[in-house]
């Protein structure tokens, strides 16, 4: 299984090998490598390592349709590698065999939360009554105490790896994209997908979108 030591390990191998021809979310600790001058990738592979196979396929298709918007073929992994996750010597034999100019992979960091102390506080209400007698309204103030409490917030972080496999193969850029309490994995999935393409352009990664 392509596990977080597979990453590493995928990362060693890259590095070794000379190819023939890699809710509230933000984009944080970015970083690319300034010596990378081969022009905008047309040909990837993306790899979403995950264990579930739903947000594998959710993952590696939200990517692919992004991209195509660029002038970019993105082959999901799961098109190539249906049951388990590829090893490294898979990914390499099969970039060299179609001769893909580059990998993107995207794995989940660890969860944090992030926890807040709320003091507690008193509040008046207002309440209009009606005195019969007097035939007239009134107003009274009910007071209502809020007791102190700890909000807790859940931060879900993803890494995106992009590598070349232009002579040498290498990692270029990465990125971690930051969800602050997600309503659901596929709003994580979406919003991410859409911060990382207009970044990889900003940075000669990716051509611009195609009009």
């Amino acid at each position: 299984m392509f596990y977080r030591t597979s990453i590493v390990l995928f990362a060693i191998g890259f590095s070794a090998i000379t190819f023939l021809s890699c809710s509230t979310t933000r984009l944080t600790n970015s970083w690319r490598d300034p010596s990378y001058n081969s022009g905008p990738m047309t040909n990837m592979i993306v790899i979403a390592v995950k264990k579930n196979p739903l947000h594998r396929r959710l993952w590696e298709d939200g990517f692919a349709a992004d991209f195509a918007k660029h002038g970019v073929t993105v082959t999901p992994s799961y098109r190539l590698w249906p049951g388990d996750l590829p090893d490294t010597a898979d990914v390499v034999a099969e970039v060299r065999k179609n001769n893909y100019d580059g990998v993107l992979i995207v794995s989940r960091m660890a969860t944090e939360y992030s926890t807040t102390d709320v003091p507690g506080y008193a509040t008046k209400t207002p309440v209009v009554g009606y005195d019969q007698w007097r035939n007239e309204y009134y107003t009274t103030y009910e007071r209502e105490y809020h007791p102190a409490r700890v909000d807790s917030t859940k931060i879900i972080r993803h890494l995106i790896d992009v590598w070349t496999t232009k002579k040498p193969g290498h990692l270029i850029w990465t990125g971690t994209g930051e969800t602050i309490d997600p309503s659901s994995m596929k709003d994580v999935n979406g919003e991410i997908v859409d911060l990382i393409a207009p970044e990889l352009v900003d940075q000669g990664i990716i051509g611009p979108e195609k009009k």
